[in-house]
């Protein structure tokens, strides 16, 4: 076991590894519960303690969404990335099973890892785009690894809720839902928690916490920095093709979740249904 990879965070400890490059990497590390059967569709929690150490060497899946197959080649295609330039990256099929998030540490520090703290490097969070519908927190789609090195900055990456099971709202149908509303945004919010009180351990300053993200992760940026509690978080923002305008009143939210629950063939006074039903 390579102890210098080992690193204490707040549910228990994880072990990263060495990319090819030098590059440093934790990969999947768990910042909430899965949302799953009684979490679907409300507000992220902690995960559970765990001891002993857990690996960080693998990527977890994206977030449940259409095939992105298809956009991506075709974003790709417009940068002139070929796909020879991707690197070799296995991923599991979407599930609901996706709040986690990806640490990287640029090469040149190699380790044991650089003191974290004040006067550590500075941090890097980016929020992936993807209409918030779909996206992936992981490569290919996002490179953390290149961003940690051109940055010479520690990089966090984070998978978040998208589609109905992100931004449905049924609030207006049950007020037992009401704390259920923008559950992809209050995913961020947790892993910009999760950043505040661990980045220290991987050499990371959490004063100098900037959040970047494209399209749908732009406009995250927006409608998180309109909340006090997570602008304390985040010291500065890099908002690309996004901004705040992205939001519906509640009327038409609430119309949203009407015509989704016909769709799923769900009562509105049977919303329980909703944690049964295959995703």
């Amino acid at each position: 076991m390579n102890d210098d990879l080992v690193v204490g965070i707040e549910p228990g400890k994880v072990q990263g590894h060495r990319l090819p490059d030098g590059t440093l990497e934790w990969a999947g590390i768990p910042y909430a519960a899965p949302p799953v059967a009684g979490l679907r569709f409300r507000p992220p929690v902690p995960p559970p303690q765990w001891s002993g150490v857990v690996p960080a060497t693998a990527y977890a899946a994206p977030p449940p969404q259409a095939d992105q197959a298809e956009m991506m080649a075709a974003f790709r295609s417009m940068l002139r990335v070929s796909a020879a330039a991707q690197p070799p990256v296995i991923l599991p099929e979407p599930s609901e099973d996706c709040l986690y998030l990806n640490v990287w540490v640029p090469a040149r520090h190699g380790s044991p890892l650089p003191a974290g703290g004040a006067g550590g490097l500075p941090v890097f969070v980016w929020i992936f785009g993807g209409g918030f519908e779909g996206g992936s927190a992981t490569p290919p789609s996002t490179r953390g690894d290149l961003f940690a090195n051109e940055l010479d900055a520690v990089v966090v990456t984070l998978g978040y809720r998208v589609g109905a099971l992100g931004y449905a709202w049924f609030g207006d149908l049950d007020p037992d839902w009401a704390d259920a509303a923008n559950l992809g945004l209050q995913d961020q919010l947790l892993a910009l928690h999760w950043v505040r009180d661990n980045i220290a351990a991987f050499g990371g300053d959490p004063g100098r916490v900037t959040v970047g993200g494209a399209s749908a992760g732009a406009f995250s940026i927006g409608a998180l920095l309109s909340r006090p509690d997570a602008r304390a978080l985040v010291h500065g923002a890099v908002l690309h093709s996004g901004s705040t305008w992205r939001t519906f009143p509640r009327e038409r939210a609430a119309a949203f979740a009407a015509t989704f629950l016909e769709a799923a063939g769900v009562a509105p006074t049977d919303l329980g249904r909703l944690t049964t039903l295959p995703v």
